[in-house]
């Protein structure tokens, strides 16, 4: 993936799916990986708080979900597809 790449156009909802697994954390935007990362700082934290940040403008969260993954799931290669794109007035209305 490029980095100059525009994944999403702006005002559209987009699915972020993080799956961390030890020390691998690979991010997905709308199914495409973008970020597949292994820690390899020493004495860093494996638990503590997950926050929500923006950088700039607006913006809006919704059905975020966290979970333990169970083995089988973290072997698959991909989050299951995204419902996308949403509007904010779809988005408000559920």
């Amino acid at each position: 993936m490029n980095v100059a790449d525009k994944l999403v156009p702006a005002e559209t909802w987009f699915t972020c799916d993080i799956i961390a697994e030890g020390k691998r954390i690979r991010l997905y935007v709308n199914d495409k990986l973008t970020v597949d990362y292994t820690e390899t700082r020493p004495n860093r934290n494996a638990t503590g708080r997950i926050g929500l940040q923006q950088n700039g403008g607006t913006v809006h969260f919704r059905k975020i979900e966290i979970r333990e993954l169970k083995p089988v799931d973290v072997v698959k290669v991909a989050p299951p597809p995204a419902v996308v794109p949403f509007t904010v007035t779809e988005a408000e209305a559920h």
